[in-house]
């Protein structure tokens, strides 16, 4: 039994059998009949005997074979509805669907992919060299940019000294 709720009118589905996701025929045509920058979540289809997301069966099309495992889909507008060919990028692995993201990230907000990036803090575009050098990132460089990294110090270290503080 399945206990979600309907994707169409937002209604319990007590008692429908387990993959059921519309409480009704009315609420999946509904649903199916919206513009897809309405719907919830992109459309999954039914492609060589498997379920898949409607981008990936539109890439393999345009590939010619099934993808690769790890192999991920980018829509170049960002959109996920929007599943012209000419959007897709088929991404060899998720670290360069992340590097995409990221430097449209970047490119959104006025700065040069190769030459800036965002703190996760303070949300500026910052040039490269204004991060830390960080081993453990994908672009090596550390989210924050040096000032923030220098404020969020300073705060945990007085948030420890306040603690040990405390204890004595």
């Amino acid at each position: 039994m399945n206990s979600g709720t309907c994707r169409q009118c937002g209604c319990g589905l007590a008692g429908k059998q387990s993959p059921a996701v519309y409480c009704s025929r009315k609420c999946f045509g509904l649903f199916h009949r919206q513009a897809p920058s309405q719907r919830s979540k992109p459309f999954s289809v039914k492609w060589k005997g498997r379920k898949i997301q409607e981008s990936v069966a539109i890439a393999e099309k345009a590939l010619g074979r099934p993808m690769p495992k790890g192999v991920e889909v980018h829509h170049l507008d960002t959109n996920p509805f929007n599943n012209d060919p000419s959007n897709l990028v088929i991404c060899e692995d998720k670290a360069f669907h992340k590097l995409l993201h990221a430097r449209t990230r970047v490119i959104q907000a006025g700065g040069d992919a190769n030459l800036h990036k965002i703190c996760c803090k303070c949300k500026a575009v910052l040039s490269k060299s204004d991060f830390g050098k960080c081993k453990s990132t994908w672009d090596g460089l550390y989210p924050l940019c040096r000032k923030c990294s220098v404020s969020v110090s300073a705060a945990y270290q007085s948030k420890k000294r306040l603690s040990i503080e405390g204890r004595l």
